[in-house]
This record gives structure tokens, sequence and C-alpha cells, in this order.
């Protein structure tokens, strides 16, 4: 009675399973029905076609083949997967999408990339049953093509279905039901004689056979006869009721003379103590299963090759964080012995991470376990057993069960101190090239352009997309010989650095001078990969130097000549009495020129001559501390004599009209940013700090170098007449900024700059701007000046119609205030 209710419960069951089949057959041929109206070669879904991609109760992923250069197959891609593949795999959407399949299944070949090829390529639907190894799981796939090159992939997890097969083979009732069923082989075998009765397909398609051939024939015929003896000895023991079944893995020979691995049961179909009868036999193809045992060892083989001669440290931790396998190199990055490391509890790996770092880390971590996230990637400084902190890089690989619960992590590390260390001097390397006050332009070596600084296109106007990729000839004048540039490429391909001054040509057509520094890198192969060109502007000095030599000249002039301009000069007062006072301000002004000519620039020569002298007579008996005294005498000298000069230069040229003038749309912002910039240490020997108050936005129209020398000029008076541990403000009125933001005409903006020195009384304030009243004030370190400072910002205000005024309190400060015009196409 408890048989035949088995039997009809079993028979339930199995009925269960074929609706199961069904209406998974329904829910492909709907897929089919919709691909015909879904814009499959998409990967942007709207949310009706991804409701409908997540109804479906099969997995269901849409790819893409991946082609390499040469337009070889070589992957392809996940663009998109539905609720049930989350379910079926255990990953996340938004961890498979847009990846490719080797990276989303950590495997080195695509899975099953021929198959999903030949689809694509024959379009043609093709249908496979496997065991996914990356996943642990078996299932039913079936491929579908769409597009030139995409495909969708539809399956189904029967894991549980092969389960419940073999389960179902466990009686003779299950086999009843499932023999032709079954997905397992099935052969029911006379046991006295050994002979077949009768084989299910799947035995058939496993031993190559088909029932009609094998049936009568011995079990030993297809046997691998070093398995045979193990078998006919089991065989034994289930006749004598030593034993009620037995399984075993063997080896099979099939028709083809191939030999396979299968895995056997044996169960007999009679009662002990009765006469033997017959016995069932299952067999389930386990070659590949075998294949991957063996690569398993192998891959066990390699991580313990590899894990004891990297590099890299690798350990094993558990779920409850438990360490289960250091490598030897683990020990050797952080310096313990293997039972240092495995007696460490939980606290103690806590406290070796630096403070700074441990709650980001630990939360970081614990937030990637809640996601299920398949890995993680973190920097953080670790405790060595020196007692001193490292930077450690790791790479945790986390593993789950199929509920998804956290099980462990397999990790490894590198101690990559030097590598952060290095990082740090290369960004200094990089702000330090970036922002140096040279051109610096990096070729390869056929002399294209790979890298340029931001002097570069600051000084030449070209923008990054002129220059990158270009030959550095667009720099060219036109007015450099040939065999210059001979000379160059010879002296830089043969290994040398090359020296020398060229004349260029900005984007605007103005030419320049540049003293230029060009020097090969060489690999470790001797080969040269690239050229480095640092090159300074000095169309200033080359100005000065001309102007020198002419000053110089005019100075050789004989008395007779002078007074001869002077009885002149006087003649041509009276004829033009009624520009007398233009006259006078034109007189002042040379007698400015000749006065600093005559007294400043005669005063840092002497000093020149009297050091050197004082070198020359006494080298011989002069110490190095002597020496290193004058020298630094001599350079003092040398920078008061250079700024000079280069003021001097500045103011001449407005005079004559020299000076270049071309206007363009400035960011205010930006010019303030790159004056305090220059001045920041001159700042940090005082103690200054600066508050910048210019917001971004305010758009100029002037000329570059005018307007950022009177922003310098300024800002520098501010330092050197500031105490020490003061301030310097720079803003615009706020009822100015009003306007601006409410879009309202204005077309000047105030720039104040404001600090909290020693002021200006009234006697000196009445010099203020003037050519013809000496005003050298000292700083409040005893700094000196030009005198020409602010004589030359007035010019340069005033050559953008702007004005210049200050305002000042003895002990309480200065501020400066100037107007400059606003770029009314930016208003």
């Amino acid at each position: 009675m408890s048989h035949q209710f088995e039997y009809q419960e079993l028979l339930y069951e199995f009925n269960k399973l074929k609706e199961y089949c069904n209406s998974l057959e329904n829910e492909n041929i709907l897929l089919k029905e919709k691909n015909s109206k879904v814009d499959f070669e998409s990967e942007v879904w709207g949310e009706k076609i991804q409701d409908l991609f997540d109804k479906f109760s099969f997995g269901l992923a849409q790819h893409i083949i991946v082609y390499d250069s040469e337009a070889n197959a070589i992957n392809y891609k996940l663009l998109n997967v539905n609720t049930a593949y989350e379910l079926h795999t255990g990953l996340k959407k938004e961890f498979v999408r847009k990846k490719l399949a080797t990276d989303v299944y950590q495997t080195n070949e695509p899975p099953y990339f021929d198959i999903f090829y030949d689809t694509v390529k024959n379009k043609q639907i093709n249908k496979f049953s496997v065991y996914f190894e990356p996943l642990n799981r078996f299932f039913d796939v079936s491929v579908i093509p769409y597009g030139e090159n995409g495909f969708f992939t539809e399956f189904r997890d029967i894991s549980e279905i092969i389960k419940s097969h073999n389960e179902l083979l466990e009686s003779e009732q299950k086999f009843r039901i499932l023999f032709e069923l079954a997905s397992v082989g099935v052969a029911q075998i006379d046991t006295k004689t050994g002979r077949f009765i009768k084989i299910n397909k799947k035995y058939s398609d496993i031993i190559g056979y088909s029932n009609d051939e094998i049936t009568g024939l011995n079990f030993q015929i297809i046997s691998f006869p070093n398995d045979l003896e193990n078998d006919l000895q089991f065989m034994d023991k289930l006749i004598k009721g030593e034993i009620d079944e037995f399984s075993m893995e063997k080896r099979l020979i099939r028709k083809d003379g191939s030999v396979i691995w299968v895995f056997l049961s044996v169960s007999p179909m009679w009662k002990f103590g009765n006469e033997p009868n017959y016995h069932i036999a299952v067999i389930t193809d386990i070659t590949h299963k075998k294949k991957i045992e063996k690569s398993l060892q192998e891959s066990e083989e390699k991580f313990r090759l590899i894990s004891e001669n990297t590099s890299d440290g690798i350990l094993k931790v558990g779920v409850a964080n438990t360490i289960e396998y250091l490598s030897p190199s683990y020990l050797k990055i952080m310096g313990y012995s293997n039972d240092e490391i495995l007696n460490l509890d939980q606290n103690s790996i806590y406290s070796a991470i630096h403070p700074e770092d441990r709650d980001a880390l630990f939360e970081k971590i614990f937030k990637a376990i809640e996601e299920r996230k398949p890995d993680l990637f973190y920097e953080y400084r670790c405790l060595h057993r020196n007692e001193n902190y490292i930077w450690r890089e790791d790479h945790a690989t986390f593993i789950y069960d199929n509920s998804g619960n956290y099980q462990g992590a397999y990790i490894v590390c590198r101690d990559v101190s030097e590598r952060k260390i290095a990082n740090e001097e290369i960004i200094k390397l990089k702000l330090a090239v970036e922002y140096s006050p040279n051109t610096i332009i990096i070729t390869n070596n056929k002399g294209k352009v790979e890298y340029a600084n931001n002097k570069t296109f600051e000084l030449t106007a070209y923008t990054q997309e002129e220059v990158l990729g270009k030959d550095p000839s667009i720099f060219k004048s036109g007015n450099t010989q040939r065999e210059v540039y001979r000379d160059l490429w010879k002296t830089i391909k043969s290994g040398n650095v090359w020296r020398g001054e060229l004349q260029n040509k900005k984007k605007n057509g103005e030419l320049y001078w540049e003293k230029i520094s060009i020097s090969p890198l060489i690999n470790k192969k001797g080969k040269i990969t690239h050229f480095i060109a640092i090159k300074e502007d000095v169309t200033e000095r080359k100005l000065a130097e001309e102007h020198i030599k002419k000053i110089y000249d005019e100075l050789k002039v004989s008395n007779d000549i002078i007074e001869k301009s002077l009885f002149e000069k006087n003649l041509l007062v009276d004829e033009l009495s009624e520009s007398e006072s233009k006259l006078k301000e034109t007189i002042a002004l040379k007698d400015k020129f000749f006065a600093i000519i005559a007294h400043d620039l005669r005063g840092p020569f002497s000093g020149f001559l009297g050091l050197t002298d004082l070198m020359s007579k006494e080298a011989d008996d002069l110490s190095v501390k002597e020496i290193k005294t004058i020298s630094t005498a001599i350079n003092k000298s040398a920078n008061s004599l250079y700024q000079l000069i280069d003021d001097l230069l500045v103011w001449s040229r407005t005079q004559t009209g020299a000076m270049p003038f071309f206007p363009e749309s400035l960011e205010l912002a930006e010019i303030t940013q790159n004056a305090l910039f220059s001045l920041k240490q001159t700042a940090l020997n005082k103690s200054i700090t600066f508050e910048n108050h210019i917001p971004k936005g305010i758009i100029l129209k002037g000329d570059r170098n005018m307007i950022t020398t009177v922003f310098r000029n300024i800002i520098s008076n501010a330092i050197k007449f500031s105490f020490n541990g003061g301030k310097i403000e720079i803003a615009v009125p706020k009822s100015e900024l009003d306007l601006i933001q409410e879009n309202n005409s204005l077309d000047f903006v105030t720039i104040q700059i404001k600090d909290y020195g020693k002021g200006i009384t009234d006697v000196e304030f009445d010099k203020l701007f003037k050519i013809d009243q000496q005003l050298t004030t000292l700083g409040t370190n005893s700094e000196k000046g030009t005198g020409l400072g602010l004589i030359l910002c007035k010019e340069f205000i005033e050559k953008h119609d702007g004005k210049i005024w200050a305002e000042s309190s003895p002990s309480i400060g200065t501020i400066f205030n100037f107007t400059l015009p606003i770029d009314l196409n930016f208003r």
C-alpha cells in the first residue's frame, strides 16, 4: 500500500515538473514574439521595455560581440540583464552592465564564445546545457541572435533539476517514470550474466552504442580494463548481500574507442535472500568534471607556486575574519613570522591600521560585503613589525555562498610606500614644470610636441590644440639662418645638449627672443625617445641691452653737443610758451632719467667694481666665508641693478611709444591669482597673508603684460610697507559687484588693494605718481625700490583709460584704488 502511495506521489511531482517546463517554453515563445517589436540594437532601454525584460522568470541577458583593431572577434560585452539573471547568478545588474564577459565571470577566455559567435555569424538559434564553473551551477541555455553583432542568452538554472533526477533514480519506481526522460544514463543489466537488457537514450549518447547494439552484450565490453576488477568486487559483495548498493568513478570505452569518465551508481532490483534478477546501473558523464578537477589540482599547484614565489603578499581570511592562510611574501612585507600573524586577534589587526585610515577603510569593506560586491581595491597605512607605518595596496576578492552570505576573502597585497613617495615627488615636479616661469616643451624623437606647460600658451597665445602634435617650427620667426637649425638637430641627435638664443614669433606675429636649452632623453637601451626644451623669454633683456647701449652712446656725446642741445631747448621753450607746462614735464622726465643714470645706475656699478677689485687683488688671502660674503653682496647688487634696468627699460618704452599694446579678454580673478602666486615667497618671508575677494566671472579688456605689471607692483609695494605678520586684501567694491551681478551697464571696475602697514605721510603723499619728485621710501624691513613702480602703474592704467588714486593714514595702512575697462562682449 505504501509502495503504491510513493509511486503516485512521485508521478504527481513529475507532472508538476512537466507543467513548469511548459510554462518556461511559453515564456520563451513570448520573448521571441517580443523580439520583433523591440529595438535590441539600442543600449538604452525605456521603462516599459525594461519592465517586460524583468518580468521573465528565466535569466535573460543582452550581449554584443567585441572585435579587436583587426576585426577579429575576441570577446563579448553584457549590455543588459533582467532581474532573474541576478537571482540565477548572484551578480548585480550594475556590476555586469557594459562590462566584458571575462571581467564579469573572472575568466581568461569569454565563456562559450565559440557557440555565441557561431549564433551571431550564422543567425541561427543555438541551445545547449552546461555546467558553468564560474558560478558552480548547471544551466539550460538558448542563444538568440539579433542585429549585426548582438545576441540574447536565455537560461534556466537546472542544478536543482539535476539533483532531483539523481534522487528519482534511487528506486525502481522513479526509474520507470524517468527512464527515457532522465538526463543521466540508465541501464538495466542481468545480474547473473552481466548482459545489458535495456539502456536509455542518455546512456546510449554517453557510450556511443544504440540500445539495439548494446542489448545482449556484457557490460565488461565497455569497461576500461584497469577499472574492471574493482567493479566486479563491488558486484560480488552486492550479490552476497554485504552491501545494499555501491557507487564509484570508473572509465568506459565508447564505441569509437575514446575513453570517458563516468560516475556509476548500482542498485539491485531484488531483495536479499531471493534469486538475483537484474540491477540498475546509472552513469553520469563526469569527463568534464575530471578535467576540471585536474585543472583545479593544477591551479592549486600553480597557486601554491605563485603564492610562494610572488612578491605580492597573499592571505585568506575566514567568515569571522580569522586568518586561514599566509604566503611567505606577506610575512616578508609585514616583517612578522607566521605564528605572530596567526595569533593576532581582530583588535590587534584593527589597531595595526593607521588611526586616520581605520574607520573609512572598514566602512568601505563592510559596505562592499553588504552590497555583495565581488572584489574591492583600497590603499591604507599599516603598522610594520619595526613599528613604522607602510603604505599597502590590497585587492580583496570576497567569497559568498549560494545564498549570498559572506564566507571570507582572498586578499592580495603589496607594499606601495616607494610608489606613494615617488607619486608625491612626481606631483611636485609636475607642478614645478607646469607653473615654471620658463617655457617647457617635450617632443618625441620625430620632433612632434607631446607636452607644453602653461607658460608656453601664455607667452605665444597659441592654444593647447594648436600646439600638441605639431612641429615646434610653428614658432619660427623666419629670421634665423638654416645653419643654426642644422647645428641644433645635429647636436641633440648625437645625444648632446644644445644651447643658444633664437628669435621666435607669437601667434599674433609679435617677435620675441628666447634663451633655449634642448636636451635629449635616452632610454636604457641608449635610444633617444624624446627631447626637452627649456626656454627663457629674454626679449626684455635683449631690448634692455640695446637700450643700455643707446644710453651709453648718448653719454659719450661731447659737452659741446650737450650745451648746444640745452641752448636749443631754451630757444624752443621761448618760442612755445603755450606748451610750457608740457615742456617742463618733458624736462622733468629727462632730468629724472639722467638722475637715475647718474646716481642709481652708478651706485650698483660702483659696488660691482669695488667688490670685484677686492676679489681680484686679495682672492688668495680671502677665506671661504669672506668670499661667500662678497659673492652675496655682488648677487644682491646684481639683482638691484637688474630691477632698475628693467624698470628703466619699461618706462623708456612707454615714453617712446615702443611699448606694444595688445588688448584682449582677461579673467580678473586669474590675473589677481597669478600676481599673488608670483609674490607668494616674498610675502612668506614677512609672514604676510593674502585675502583675495575677487570673484570669478569679471572679464576685463586689456593688455595682459601691462595689467599684470600693475598688480605685481602695487601688491609688491603693499608687502614692502606691511609689518611682519600683517595681511593684504584685494577686492572690488560691493556696490560694483551688485551691478555686475544684476547685468547692469558698468564700463569700468574698481580694484582695491589694501594693506595695514606703515602708511604714507602727507609729504610723501604729494610725491606719489610724479616723475619729477624723488620718492624712494624704505620698507618696514628696509627694502629699497627703484622709484619708478607707481609711475609705470599710472601710465599703464591711463593707457587703458583708467584712473589710479590712493588713500592712506600713517601707521594704519594704505588703499590703492585703480579702474580698468570691462570687456563689453562679456557683460
